[in-house]
């Protein structure tokens, strides 16, 4: 999966794009709640079942992707898992 003597560097730099997604995803909900007005004041909850609803969209799009890549991709991501 990763060059012999980098899997430390390659663990960091996963863990750092899975962080950075992190970051953007807590940014788009917060912009996401103050375009549909969710303040959390007493009454501010009325178009939370729209946010609700578009955030539970989103992974959906990832697996909609997932479908349409052709089979030979995905055969070609196989590990190796031979043991030294």
């Amino acid at each position: 999966m990763c060059p012999k003597g980098v899997e430390t560097t390659f663990y960091a730099l996963v863990l750092a794009v899975i962080n950075f997604g992190y970051l953007i995803s807590y940014w788009l909900g917060g912009l996401f709640a103050y375009w549909f007005g969710i303040t959390g004041q007493v009454g501010s909850f009325g178009n939370l079942w729209i946010l609700l609803t578009i955030s539970a969209g989103f992974p959906l799009i990832s697996l909609f992707f997932l479908i349409t890549m052709k089979g030979e991709i995905l055969l070609d991501l196989k590990i190796d898992t031979k043991l030294p």
